[in-house]
Order: C-alpha cells, then sequence, then structure tokens
C-alpha cells in the first residue's frame, strides 16, 4: 500500500526511498549490544518471558524469526539515502538477515533466556523459559491453566 500511494503521490523528480524492514530487534553493537528503546515485537516477546510470566506461545518454534538489529536498519536508511540521493526514482529496499543468517524463534528464545539467566530482569516474577504450542487448543488450556486460573483465584 505504501509504495502504490507514494506513486500516486510523490513529485516524479524527487528521490524517495522505501525502506521496509524485517522484525526490528535490539542492536547488535551501537550504542551497545542489546539496546531497545521498545518493547514492541520480539522485545515484548523477551521482556514478557524473560520475566517468567509469559511461558507459553502459540505458534512454531522452528518457525524462521526474521529479525534484525535496529542498528543495522539505522545504518541501512543511511546507506540507502545516500546511495539513491540523486535518482528521480521511488526505490524499494527490504531489509532482513534470514536469508544470510537464519534463526528460529526457539533459537532465539534460548540464546535470549542462556542470557537472562546471567543478567536477570530486576522484575524477573518467574525462571524464564518458554514453550512453543501449534496447536490452538492446546495453547488456550496451558494458558488458562497458566495464568488465567490462578489469576481468577487470587481475586
Amino acid at each position: 500500500m505504501a509504495e502504490r500511494t507514494l506513486k500516486k503521490i510523490r513529485r516524479l523528480d524527487m528521490p524517495t526511498v522505501l525502506l521496509r524492514p524485517a522484525i526490528i530487534g535490539a542492536s547488535y553493537k551501537e550504542p551497545m549490544p542489546g539496546w531497545t528503546d521498545t518493547f514492541s515485537a520480539a522485545g515484548g516477546l523477551s521482556l514478557a518471558g524473560g520475566t517468567g510470566i509469559v511461558n507459553y506461545v502459540r505458534g512454531d518454534g522452528d518457525n524462521i524469526a526474521d529479525l534484525v538489529p535496529v542498528d543495522y536498519v539505522s545504518n541501512a536508511i543511511i546507506v540507502a539515502t545516500a546511495l539513491e540521493a540523486n535518482k528521480p526514482k521511488l526505490t524499494v529496499i527490504h531489509c532482513g538477515t534470514s536469508h544470510a543468517n537464519p534463526i528460529t524463534w526457539y533459537r532465539y528464545m534460548t540464546w535470549a533466556f542462556d542470557y537472562l539467566r546471567t543478567q536477570p530482569f530486576e522484575l524477573q516474577a518467574f525462571k524464564p523459559h518458554m514453550r512453543f504450542i501449534p496447536n490452538k487448543k492446546l495453547f488456550e488450556t496451558l494458558f488458562f491453566l497458566r495464568n488465567d486460573l490462578p489469576v481468577r483465584i487470587y481475586n
């Protein structure tokens, strides 16, 4: 939709770059390894799982997680802008890493939790662990038993 809209409304003599990143994750190096200023997407999953609050995720842990570090995206924006600055056209660039460095969701969470065992969150409620549950009914049952039922009993 963005490409179509830009094709309709942009000036034809104006260079335009549309950079489409995959799932943006924490930084690789800059400003420091692991830096993030948001807990959306992979960051939210990491926080919820890392505090031990969420233990079940509906999905297949063997699926590829196309995560790209935020500093890679920032660098890609700068480079794409410089490369396309004098070309009066609309350029669409995809920014991801799964083609060169694929990682599964299961592997991503394993690495994140390995780190969190040595550097736990200050507000960690439970020991972090996570299971990916592809079956909807099984996920709903486990979520109810682990999350919903204790809250109802407590209230």
